[in-house]
């Protein structure tokens, strides 16, 4: 099973919810979470938003997962040992307020966390070469690893306190 997750912003991605739609069409069990975006999955299965706790099992359960560059999925994918497939949210598409999801997928991806598709007719492709492989050992200890996250995540939540 393919999971492909948009997060919880404000902002649509359809453009993503539209490729995903496209792999279960080709016969791949894909499992979307669309949030607030206005396209809905067809072929796939697909929800709004799920607890939090059913959305780590899908994270767990898939042999590939897609996702935005968001901090809060890339930290469930690498709690889970997935390298998401990242669709980094772009400002000029209208789908964040500016590009930090880019810069974020483009770092992740210098440290073979992350594979990073920005033409989403190469999304299969990305799919086709994840398999369902463990991500690269990156020689961090699961703990540094979550602390690590974790003070991404508190330094996110600050920054938007700041800039709020």
């Amino acid at each position: 099973m393919i999971f492909v997750t948009v997060g919880t912003a404000s902002y649509p991605l359809n453009r993503l919810v539209t490729a995903a739609d496209e792999l279960a069409r080709e016969g791949e069990h894909v499992v979307v979470q669309y949030g607030t975006s206005s396209v809905r999955p067809v072929t796939a299965t697909g929800f709004d938003f799920v607890p939090a706790t059913t959305l780590e099992r899908y994270m767990a359960d898939a042999r590939v997962v897609v996702c935005h560059a968001g901090i809060g999925s890339v930290a469930a994918c690498l709690r889970h040992g997935k390298k998401p497939i990242l669709v980094a949210r772009r400002r000029a598409l209208g789908e964040q307020v500016d590009d930090h999801q880019v810069a974020f997928a483009n770092r992740l991806v210098e440290l073979d966390l992350a594979t990073a598709v920005e033409d989403l007719s190469r999304l299969r492709e990305a799919v086709v070469r994840a398999g369902g492989a463990v991500p690269p050992e990156t020689g961090l200890s699961k703990t540094l690893a979550e602390e690590l996250i974790s003070f991404i995540e508190q330094s996110v939540r600050s920054r938007r306190v700041r800039a709020g």
